[in-house]
């Protein structure tokens, strides 16, 4: 107990000395390893009876600038790994590259709760031609938290939801086209560092 009261003093010292000599400017660089969710909107379910199941982890490689502790930008390249459809041998393997406004606040003690928000050009890499092509723009959504403490000195971690949403078409026959709304995202954890 005697340990713990001695602690609580120098983290109230290290938070207040992170308020007065942290300047939360600047560029960096981080990566990212997460699980995958795939929202189809009835796109395989509707044709073919089935769902998809995302088995592959994703990852994540993001770099960005702070202006200040509000706003920063933030550019993203994003793996989702392998979706499979149940049914059949189908295959996609979704990759993102987004660019999007960084808004939050970052708090004395090293927090900074943000939402990320801007577009992205997604690939689907399907493995048989299903779509009237498998690649688009997308909206680029997340929202997030970062942690630097003043120990790590530019380090800082990140627990994140980030996902892209877009529209589909898919030819059934000569004379009927759907068309559905996906969402592939990722839950991570990341660490970055800042120059």
């Amino acid at each position: 107990m005697k340990k713990v009261v001695c602690l609580i003093p120098l983290l109230l010292a290290s938070t207040s000395s992170f308020a007065a000599a942290q300047d939360v400017r600047g560029f960096y660089v981080g990566l990212g390893v997460g699980s995958t969710s795939f929202e189809d909107d009835g796109w395989n379910g509707e044709v073919y009876d089935t769902s998809f199941d995302e088995k592959d982890n994703s990852f994540k490689i993001f770099s960005g600038y702070q202006f200040n502790r509000i706003i920063g930008i933030e550019a993203s390249y994003t793996t989702y790994g392998e979706i499979d459809s149940q049914a059949d041998n189908y295959q996609i393997d979704p990759t993102s590259f987004s660019v999007s406004a960084n808004v939050g606040y970052t708090f004395s003690n090293g927090l900074r709760p943000f939402a990320l928000a801007g577009l992205s050009a997604v690939d689907l890499s399907q493995s048989e031609e299903r779509l009237d092509g498998d690649s688009g723009g997308a909206i680029h959504y997340g929202l997030g938290l970062d942690y630097a403490p003043a120990m790590l000195n530019g380090f800082s971690m990140r627990l994140a939801y980030e996902g892209d949403l877009f529209g589909i078409e898919e030819k059934i026959s000569s004379y009927t086209v759907r068309s559905y709304d996906v969402t592939v995202g990722s839950f991570y954890l990341g660490a970055s560092y800042k120059f």
